[in-house]
């Protein structure tokens, strides 16, 4: 960075260039680390919202709860895949292997 600033670099290049590249796998990482948890705080929205947002956590405990054992199975693979296409495209940012 000291670098950078005495080759005449402002700050939005030195952020562009310098930090922002060495930063972004612990970004990527944290994106997912936050996606999946939130993904298993189905309660705390609906105790926040009143019952009035409808998530996927709560839609599938609510058909489980009726015994609609096959309406929950189908969004919970859509939740699956929903999952699995977010992750997917974070690596797909950062190779993590690389960074390694």
């Amino acid at each position: 960075i000291e670098a950078a600033r005495d080759l005449g670099a402002g700050f939005f290049r030195i952020f562009r260039t310098i930090i922002l590249p060495l930063s972004m796998p612990g970004v990527i990482v944290g994106a997912i680390f936050v996606s999946v948890m939130v993904l298993g705080e189905f309660a705390t929205a609906s105790a926040l919202s009143g019952r009035k947002v409808n998530m996927l956590g709560n839609i599938i405990v609510t058909q489980v709860g009726s015994l609609k054992w096959a309406f929950a199975a189908v969004v919970g693979v859509i939740l699956t895949v929903l999952m699995g296409v977010v992750v997917a495209a974070f690596l797909r940012v950062v190779d993590l292997r690389r960074e390694l």
